[in-house]
């Protein structure tokens, strides 16, 4: 199956069979409908009128290729091959259904829902804060992060990125699955 996605205020979203907009969130182990008592935080937080959260509970169920500068999502069965395969794999694993990747720098968790990809203080020692920016968690709960400067390789290309510093809080709960950052949109 194929679906039309976009961008909208930070967030990879669809419309929801004519219903309206559902973010697709890889970082959520469930999926909230539109009365769920956490949606008016959702929406409050996104500046979107979502109709639902679809998360990994859903999402997980076939195989998956996101291919944002085409806006689209890519469900199929897993034994159909797709050209993306003949590139390099990357090593995966699911912790509490949500989607981890093996990179040079340890684990990192994939969260579409996710504005802001996030790096454990250990990995950017002696970086220079650059901007702040609020964010917020599925339940509301905003806080402020501050954004570096970083310079990363993938596949002999140099791309200079700007993630967050992830708060403590948020890193003593990833140690426990040996998380070491969050991949966010």
């Amino acid at each position: 199956m194929k679906y039309e996605v976009s961008i909208q205020n930070e967030h990879l979203v669809t419309e929801s069979q004519g219903n309206g907009l559902a973010l697709l969130d890889t970082g959520s182990p469930i999926s909230l409908g539109a009365d769920h008592f956490l949606m008016d935080g959702i929406r409050a937080n996104t500046g979107l009128p979502l109709c639902a959260l679809i998360g990994m509970d859903i999402l997980g169920r076939e195989g998956l290729v996101l291919d944002i500068p085409n806006n689209t999502l890519v469900t199929h069965d897993e034994s159909v091959t797709l050209d993306i395969y003949a590139q390099e794999n990357i090593k995966m694993r699911y912790v509490h259904g949500v989607p981890t990747v093996k990179t040079n720098l340890g684990w990192f968790a994939v969260d579409t829902g996710a504005m802001q990809t996030f790096f454990k203080t250990g990995l950017i020692n002696h970086a220079t804060v650059v901007d702040t920016r609020e964010e917020f968690l599925s339940t509301g709960e905003t806080f402020v992060v501050d954004i570096i400067e970083h310079t990363i390789t993938l596949r002999e290309k140099r791309f200079k990125i700007r993630p967050a510093v992830m708060p403590t809080s948020h890193q003593e709960a990833l140690d426990v699955w040996n998380i070491v950052g969050v991949i966010g949109l």
